[in-house]
Formats: C-alpha cells, structure tokens, sequence
C-alpha cells in the first residue's frame, strides 16, 4: 500500500511539473547527442535517402525524398550528388549525368566531388570513368587510393593497379579484399 501511494506521489508530482514547466519537456537538454554534433531535418532526410538508397527496395522512397529536398533546395549540391549516386545504382546513368551536369564547374571541379562522381560510376559498374574521378579526388587531397586501385583493377588497367594494390597490403596486411586482388592481378 505505502508503495502505491509512493508511485501516485510521483506520477502526479510529474504530471504537476509537465503542466507547470511545459519548457522542459519540450527542451532537450540532457540529450544523448551534444549540440555541437546535431543535424538539421534536412540533413536527416538526405542521410536517410542515403542509406535507402542503397538497397534496391529503399531506392523509390530514397528518390522521392531527393527529389522533394531538390524542389525546397535547387542549388543543394549533396543532395544532388545523392540523386546521382541513387540512378547510378539504379543503372539510370543517362539520368545520374544529368543530375551531375546541373552542378556548377566550381562545385564539379571540387575533390570531395570527384569522389562522389567516382562513387556513382563505380556503383554502376563503369570503372574506367571511376578510375577517372577517384584520381581527381586523390590529386586533390582524398583518401581514395584503395577505391581508385580496385576500379583500376576491375577496369583491367594492372600496371597501374598493381602497385597502388601492392602498398594497400603494405600498410594493412590483414586486408583480404586487396590481398585477393593483388594475387589476382599477378
């Protein structure tokens, strides 16, 4: 009895404080993720198109989602980049190149770019143009020499892939991906 009438206590001193001090309800002061790395809605819903974006079941949502964040946002570069990614999975490369060709020369010519163009055609297979891109990226400062190496080795260029392949399994011997490529490649 004493412990019913402890946890009424509680609930009603609780409901008390939700309607006299509504503000700290709808604060979020002891959240678990620090202010400093919080993401706003549109970013949430750009990580979310993303991720669906990877499965070929999530593709049609992920597109729907890109493409409603382009309408709010025409100039939103990594939505952009997404959508590209998104028809290159979808093997719509017509389409991913024309998403590409709405960003400015600026935007293009910018390593982190150059590598998500990479990433497009190499998720479509094409890793001649990967090759291409990866090696503008990796230029420009990216650390994307395992990805260039595997879309050189895949594309059939081993001269080149060779040794990149060969100081990946340098620094990580344990790496059995590029293990398995570089026996491959000799």
């Amino acid at each position: 009895m004493e412990t019913r009438r402890a946890i009424s206590f509680l609930a009603l001193a609780a409901l008390c404080a939700l309607v006299l001090f509504p503000v700290a309800a709808l604060s979020a002061p002891g959240s678990l993720v620090p202010s400093a790395e919080r993401i706003s809605d549109a970013e949430a819903r750009l990580e979310l198109a993303r991720l669906l974006s990877i499965s070929e079941s999530g593709r049609a949502e992920a597109l729907e989602l890109l493409q409603a964040q382009l309408r709010q946002s025409p100039e939103d570069v990594a939505a952009r980049l997404a959508l590209a990614e998104l028809f290159a999975r979808s093997g719509r490369l017509a389409e991913a190149e024309e998403a590409l060709r709405a960003l400015t020369a600026k935007t293009l010519a910018q390593p982190e770019t150059q590598e998500r163009i990479g990433d497009a055609y190499f998720s479509a297979g094409r890793m001649p143009e990967a090759a291409r891109h990866f090696q503008s990226a990796l230029a420009g400062g990216r650390p994307v020499l395992r990805k260039l190496a595997q879309a050189l080795a895949w594309s059939g260029d081993t001269n080149q892939a060779r040794p990149m392949l060969e100081k990946l399994l340098a620094e990580n011997p344990a790496d059995r991906e590029v293990a398995l490529l570089v026996v491959r490649l000799r």
